[in-house]
Protein backbone atom coordinates (compact mmCIF):
# COMPACT_ATOMS: atom_id res chain seq x y z
CA UNK A 1 0.00 0.00 0.00
CA UNK A 2 1.30 2.97 -0.90
CA UNK A 3 1.01 5.81 1.32
CA UNK A 4 0.31 9.33 0.01
CA UNK A 5 2.11 11.29 2.77
CA UNK A 6 5.18 9.48 1.95
CA UNK A 7 7.28 12.03 0.37
CA UNK A 8 6.32 14.46 3.03
CA UNK A 9 7.29 12.45 5.41
CA UNK A 10 10.78 11.95 4.38
CA UNK A 11 11.09 15.92 4.20
CA UNK A 12 9.76 16.34 7.60
CA UNK A 13 11.92 13.78 8.97
CA UNK A 14 15.05 15.62 7.53
CA UNK A 15 13.88 18.82 8.55
CA UNK A 16 13.89 17.09 11.89
CA UNK A 17 16.96 15.70 11.65
CA UNK A 18 18.85 19.04 10.62
CA UNK A 19 17.30 20.55 13.68
CA UNK A 20 18.96 21.22 16.72
CA UNK A 21 17.62 19.55 19.50
CA UNK A 22 15.85 21.40 22.46
CA UNK A 23 17.90 21.53 25.50
CA UNK A 24 15.43 20.12 27.90
CA UNK A 25 14.03 17.60 25.95
CA UNK A 26 17.87 16.20 24.02
CA UNK A 27 16.25 12.76 23.87
CA UNK A 28 12.94 12.71 22.35
CA UNK A 29 11.89 12.46 18.46
CA UNK A 30 9.04 14.11 16.66
CA UNK A 31 7.24 11.35 14.48
CA UNK A 32 5.93 13.54 11.63
CA UNK A 33 2.51 13.03 9.70
CA UNK A 34 1.45 10.81 12.48
CA UNK A 35 -1.74 10.23 13.36
CA UNK A 36 -1.42 8.47 16.52
CA UNK A 37 2.33 8.02 17.49
CA UNK A 38 3.71 11.56 18.48
CA UNK A 39 6.96 11.14 19.45
CA UNK A 40 9.89 8.73 20.95
CA UNK A 41 11.53 10.00 24.47
CA UNK A 42 15.19 7.98 24.73
CA UNK A 43 15.54 9.70 28.10
CA UNK A 44 15.18 6.76 30.30
CA UNK A 45 16.81 3.99 27.91
CA UNK A 46 18.20 4.35 24.73
CA UNK A 47 16.88 0.94 24.26
CA UNK A 48 13.56 0.63 25.07
CA UNK A 49 12.19 3.86 24.60
CA UNK A 50 8.73 5.41 25.63
CA UNK A 51 6.33 6.36 23.28
CA UNK A 52 3.59 8.61 23.43
CA UNK A 53 0.54 7.21 21.74
CA UNK A 54 -2.11 10.14 21.29
CA UNK A 55 -5.31 9.66 23.55
CA UNK A 56 -3.74 6.98 25.51
CA UNK A 57 -0.68 8.10 26.62
CA UNK A 58 2.85 7.26 27.04
CA UNK A 59 4.14 3.73 27.22
CA UNK A 60 7.13 1.87 26.27
CA UNK A 61 7.37 0.21 23.50
CA UNK A 62 7.55 -3.11 24.86
CA UNK A 63 4.58 -2.65 27.44
CA UNK A 64 3.07 -1.41 23.93
CA UNK A 65 3.36 -4.65 22.14
CA UNK A 66 2.27 -6.39 25.04
CA UNK A 67 -0.85 -4.80 25.51
CA UNK A 68 -1.14 -5.47 21.97
CA UNK A 69 -0.81 -9.39 22.68
CA UNK A 70 -3.18 -9.32 25.57
CA UNK A 71 -5.71 -7.12 23.39
CA UNK A 72 -5.76 -9.65 21.06
CA UNK A 73 -5.99 -12.39 23.65
CA UNK A 74 -8.69 -11.38 24.77
CA UNK A 75 -10.43 -10.86 21.44
CA UNK A 76 -9.72 -14.59 20.36
CA UNK A 77 -11.96 -15.40 23.67
CA UNK A 78 -14.47 -13.16 22.13
CA UNK A 79 -14.79 -14.83 18.74
CA UNK A 80 -17.22 -17.46 20.15
CA UNK A 81 -19.88 -14.68 21.70
CA UNK A 82 -20.06 -12.79 19.55
CA UNK A 83 -20.21 -12.13 15.22
CA UNK A 84 -17.64 -11.73 13.01
CA UNK A 85 -19.17 -7.97 11.80
CA UNK A 86 -19.05 -6.90 15.95
CA UNK A 87 -15.96 -8.34 16.02
CA UNK A 88 -14.50 -6.18 13.00
CA UNK A 89 -15.79 -3.03 14.48
CA UNK A 90 -13.96 -3.93 18.19
CA UNK A 91 -10.73 -4.67 15.70
CA UNK A 92 -10.65 -1.32 13.87
CA UNK A 93 -12.98 1.04 15.49
CA UNK A 94 -11.51 4.92 14.71
CA UNK A 95 -14.67 7.02 15.25
CA UNK A 96 -13.65 7.85 18.78
CA UNK A 97 -16.67 5.73 20.53
CA UNK A 98 -14.48 4.85 23.08
CA UNK A 99 -14.39 1.33 22.80
CA UNK A 100 -11.80 -1.20 23.39
CA UNK A 101 -11.75 -1.68 19.29
CA UNK A 102 -10.83 2.14 19.29
CA UNK A 103 -7.78 1.52 22.28
CA UNK A 104 -6.60 -1.54 20.05
CA UNK A 105 -6.63 0.11 17.15
CA UNK A 106 -4.76 3.24 18.93
CA UNK A 107 -2.24 1.26 19.83
CA UNK A 108 -1.58 -1.42 16.90
CA UNK A 109 -1.48 1.89 14.94
CA UNK A 110 0.67 4.08 17.06
CA UNK A 111 3.15 0.46 16.95
CA UNK A 112 2.86 0.56 12.92
CA UNK A 113 4.08 3.98 12.70
CA UNK A 114 7.02 3.85 15.11
CA UNK A 115 8.39 1.11 13.07
CA UNK A 116 7.72 2.96 9.71
CA UNK A 117 9.55 5.36 11.05
CA UNK A 118 12.53 3.62 12.77
CA UNK A 119 13.11 2.28 9.47
CA UNK A 120 14.40 5.50 8.08
CA UNK A 121 18.36 5.63 7.90
CA UNK A 122 18.25 9.16 8.79
CA UNK A 123 16.20 8.21 12.07
CA UNK A 124 18.70 5.45 12.29
CA UNK A 125 22.01 7.78 11.98
CA UNK A 126 20.02 10.37 14.07
CA UNK A 127 19.34 7.57 17.31
CA UNK A 128 23.37 6.63 16.55
CA UNK A 129 24.57 10.35 17.51
CA UNK A 130 22.06 10.35 20.41
CA UNK A 131 23.45 7.18 21.77
CA UNK A 132 27.02 8.64 21.41
CA UNK A 133 26.01 12.14 23.17
CA UNK A 134 24.08 10.00 25.80
CA UNK A 135 26.97 7.72 26.69
CA UNK A 136 29.15 10.51 26.55
CA UNK A 137 27.09 12.57 29.51
CA UNK A 138 25.81 15.47 26.94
Amino acid sequence: MKDPFNNQLVNDIRNILNEELPNGEPFKLTIPNSKVARYLDYSKSMEIPDVHISGLGVYSIDFLKKAIKEDLARFSDQIGRMDAQRLLVHLTDFDGRKTSGMYFAYKLYGLMEIEEFLKNPAVKRKLSLMKKKKQSGG
